[in-house]
């Protein structure tokens, strides 16, 4: 025994006890010792701005729900973290680049409030901290004002990885009780019969004789490649980050210019977009007198670059039965087409998804190459569109099968399909070929649309539409993807049965070596 530990012993019991219980406490508590938290004196104003959030979000938690497309943050209400943003957690930042990754989190907090509050009822009483009308305007002027506060806040509570990271849509109990080791080695079979399948369908095209519905933007206005080019200059300029955050009128402008044509068969009422819906039966429809493309603005990481990604979700009423055993018909239908810009302004690659998460196809020029040694089991089905002539003054067309309503065919036609459509036209361009105009549409009035006593969203509080549920998830849900097959939010789409992988992942395609050749 050491000669200090024996001395202790030949002391007096009490005091003996005495010190091993001091020692006992010390040895219990001190792992847990944490640095000094700075006290946080606050102001008047300052309680009432809290206040003010805390009994905000206590009804939006109470009377409605908060967007899923974007994770709170815990404690700071005016951040809100999505997987992009999340990726800069880890990173040594700059003052500099802190500030604008705090701005850009703040930005969400602020849409995603917008959403939330056009929800409540119209009698909510709030405490409001100021005279303005608006419980906007009050955030607004709450944020100015808690902004030291939280400053000092950070010192006990970074803005670190564990705070900002974006849960996945992945049930870890569903992988549990499914055996997901052995499960998912049972499905690999499957999973490269669909892929096969998918790229026969696609080679195939859609059917020469079939009718077929072309839908064309309402207005179009082209804009000059190097207007273009000057926007994203000062975009990518006028960030830390370096992220290409560009005001509202310009990512109008770009939505616009790229926004894509669809030429659809046209074999049953489910073959048009339209416009999702609540009816007075509480059941979601899809309003085809009203074709529009619901827009928003995402970001991925490649090559060290941030790239701006523009993304159009298109609805229709439905998937119909197409056999006596359909497991993946149902209720509404949907895909959300991508288009990633190099930091030229031009584009460098496609991609879509279904509005499940479910079919992901992505779409390469000729100078673009990938690799999928890294993920042999379940990649994206990619396409070679060498045939297609990228001009970016010249929209591109996506082929649209019938019922499945898959895409099976990119194209780009002539500018003499380019010209903009007054609102009342509908015109039969040729016997077996409707034109339509679609509305371009901001992508966040899907969280709240109209209903007779209040707004209401098109997606449950977890992101998914639960209308849509599709019988494959009682075949699938061993693979953990919740509720596989029905239509869900921006931000929760899991685009992979085996492993993990989602739609917005900040470095989706650095897994696959997406570059081009001149890279």
């Amino acid at each position: 025994m050491h000669p200090i530990a024996f001395s202790l012993f030949k002391s007096s019991p009490p005091a003996t006890i005495r010190l091993i219980t001091a020692l006992l406490i010390f040895a219990i508590t001190g792992c847990s010792i944490q640095p000094t938290a700075i006290h946080l004196e606050v102001t008047q104003q300052e309680k009432n701005c809290l206040n003010f959030f805390d009994q905000l979000d206590a009804s939006i938690s109470t009377l409605t729900f908060f967007e899923a497309s974007v994770q709170r943050v815990d404690d700071y209400p005016i951040y809100r973290s999505d997987r992009f943003l999340a990726s800069f957690s880890n990173q040594k930042l700059t003052p500099q680049e802190h500030i604008a990754w705090k701005k850009s989190l703040h930005k969400n907090a602020i849409t995603a409030y917008q959403q939330e509050i056009a929800r409540l009822p119209k009698n909510t009483n709030l405490p409001l901290p100021f005279n303005q009308s608006s419980v906007l305007s009050n955030i607004y002027q709450c944020t100015t004002n808690l902004k030291s506060y939280f400053l000092k806040k950070e010192t006990n509570a970074p803005l670190n990885t564990a705070r900002l990271q974006i849960k996945d849509n992945y049930s870890a109990t569903a992988r549990f009780f499914g055996i997901y080791p052995l499960s998912q080695w049972l499905a690999q079979p499957s999973m490269k019969n669909y892929q096969k399948e998918m790229t026969a369908r696609y080679l195939k095209g859609q059917r020469k004789n079939s009718r077929k519905i072309l839908y064309q933007p309402k207005t179009r206005k082209t804009l000059d490649i190097q207007f273009i080019q000057r926007t994203l200059a000062n975009a990518y300029a006028n960030n830390a980050l370096h992220i290409p955050v560009l005001n509202s009128l310009d990512e109008q402008a770009l939505l616009a210019h790229f926004s894509p044509n669809l030429s659809l068969e046209k074999t049953n009422s489910s073959d048009n977009i339209g416009s999702p819906e609540w009816g007075p039966n509480k059941k979601i429809t899809v309003n085809t007198q009203k074709p529009s493309a619901y827009t928003f603005i995402t970001y991925t990481r490649l090559n060290g670059q941030v790239l701006i990604q523009l993304n159009y979700g298109f609805w229709f009423p439905e998937r119909p039965t197409q056999s006596s055993f359909d497991i993946y018909a149902g209720m509404l239908d949907g895909i959300i087409w991508r288009v990633t810009l190099d930091i030229q302004g031009k584009p460098f690659f496609y991609d879509s998804i279904h509005q499940c998460g479910c079919y992901h196809k992505v779409f390469l020029p000729q100078d673009v190459s990938y690799n999928t040694t890294n993920n042999t089991n379940e990649s994206p089905l990619f396409f070679s569109i060498n045939n297609v002539v990228l001009d970016s003054t010249h929209p591109v067309t996506l082929n649209i099968d019938s019922s499945s309503h898959y895409i099976v065919g990119i194209s780009q036609p002539h500018s003499s399909l380019r010209s903009s459509l007054r609102p009342s036209l509908r015109s039969k361009s040729t016997k077996k070929t409707e034109t339509i105009p679609y509305e371009l549409s901001n992508y966040t009035s899907l969280s709240q649309l109209p209903t007779k006593n209040r707004r209401k969203s098109l997606f449950e509080k977890d992101g998914i539409i639960e209308q849509s549920a599709r019988k494959e998830r009682w075949f699938l849900w061993p693979l953990g993807v919740v509720n596989a097959g029905a239509m869900r939010q921006k931000g929760r789409h899991a685009i992979a049965f085996i492993g993990r992988r989602h739609f917005d992942d900040a470095f989706l395609w650095e897994k696959f070596d997406i570059k081009k050749s001149a890279w």
